[in-house]
């Protein structure tokens, strides 16, 4: 079946939010096929709800923890937190190109650590996890898909 495309962009197409253009672009940038993933990752990219989600994780848990540690400190304008910037001494490319394979190495243990930990594919199990660096979790219950118990090792 064929369909007039702008037929149907401009006279059916009914939106309550920039989803169904979002995914008719990314369908016709890639020769009309796209991984569910690469249409997520373009509506992401257009919802500014979800920047400003993040953009509030940043500020309230994430730049915080890695200011209290040393590691970075805020760029402000006036009282406003704008951005951060890291305080170390000068790197090289080299320097900068292994501190990123570090932190994609880190990002895919957690990842996938998470993943397990939050059942993708199934129900959980009893068990333990490394979830953060150097925490590890035991004595893992679910009682569905949303709601994880953890006890904290010590």
């Amino acid at each position: 079946m064929t369909i007039d495309l702008q037929d149907f962009i401009n006279n059916k197409m009914r939106m309550s939010h920039i989803y169904q253009p979002v995914m008719l672009k990314v369908l016709l940038k890639s020769d009309g096929e796209a991984t569910v993933d690469q249409i997520a990752s373009s509506l992401l990219f257009y919802d500014q709800s979800q920047v400003e989600y993040y953009a509030l994780r940043t500020k309230n848990m994430v730049g915080k923890v890695l200011a209290n540690n040393g590691v970075v400190e805020p760029i402000k304008s006036g009282r406003k937190i704008t951005g951060y910037r890291l305080l170390v001494d000068t790197l090289t490319e080299a320097q900068t190109a292994s501190l990123i394979n570090l932190c994609d190495k880190y990002i895919q243990t957690t990842s996938t650590n998470v993943a397990t930990l939050y059942g993708n594919t199934g129900p959980l199990r009893v068990g333990t996890y490394q979830v953060h660096l150097g925490t590890t979790y035991s004595n893992v219950q679910s009682t569905d898909a949303n709601y994880v118990a953890l006890t904290k090792n010590k």
